[in-house]
């Protein structure tokens, strides 16, 4: 079974996708954000509620892209599985 089979089986596809998922939503508000000007730094902005939002979400331990990327690639190649934090 291929490595990335072994992993899915082991996390469930779904949650394997999330970080990409929310990465890819990331960079579309970013954006989004640059696009539409300083008006979103108010408060209240829906735009800027969106992008505090993301920006959160992104840094949760277990949805951070690069950490769960980090981890799957240690796995990929054998390694001892040892988080970024």
């Amino acid at each position: 079974m291929h490595n990335m089979a072994k992993l899915e089986l082991l996390l469930g596809l779904e949650h394997f996708s999330r970080p990409l998922h929310l990465n890819e939503a990331k960079t579309a508000i970013d954006l989004i954000f640059d696009a539409a000007g300083g008006r979103c730094l108010q408060q209240g902005h829906p735009l800027q509620r969106a992008w505090r939002d993301v920006a959160a979400i992104n840094h949760h331990i277990s949805l951070n892209f690069d950490a769960v990327m980090s981890m799957y690639g240690q796995f990929v190649f054998g390694l001892p599985l040892e988080g970024q934090y």
